[in-house]
């Protein structure tokens, strides 16, 4: 074998490689994003379409989107999930509002309440 041939020998086998790693990064992904979403169906305290509020709060947001997230501290699985709630803020109306019209609640332990 000739260092050419060599050379393309161990780029095809770090390609390889490479493409198996992808697959096995993108498989664990799916599977982690599947489970806390699971997780937080069953856990979510409110529903898509939901009105909350924070107490105190201006932002008043419909549900559009329920996950989960889970606290990583130094890269090691440390502390516990939490439901995050995406959706449209509103106005005091319940309009939705025409500038940042998107926001997030972290259901972390932080009092959150339901409008409707």
């Amino acid at each position: 074998m000739t260092n050419e041939e060599c050379a393309k020998v161990l780029a095809e086998i770090e390609n390889e490689y490479r493409q198996q790693m992808n697959l096995v990064e993108y498989t664990r992904a799916d599977k982690r994003r599947k489970a806390l979403n699971e997780w937080a169906n069953d856990n979510a305290r409110f529903k898509v379409g939901d009105i909350i509020t924070y107490p105190n709060s201006q932002n008043i947001m419909r549900i559009d989107k329920v996950i989960a997230k889970q606290r990583i501290y130094h890269k090691e699985l440390e502390g516990g999930l939490y439901v995050v709630y995406y959706g449209t803020l509103l106005t005091k109306t319940l309009k939705p509002r025409k500038i940042d019209p998107y926001f997030s609640m972290y259901d972390d332990g932080r009092e959150i309440i339901k409008i409707k």
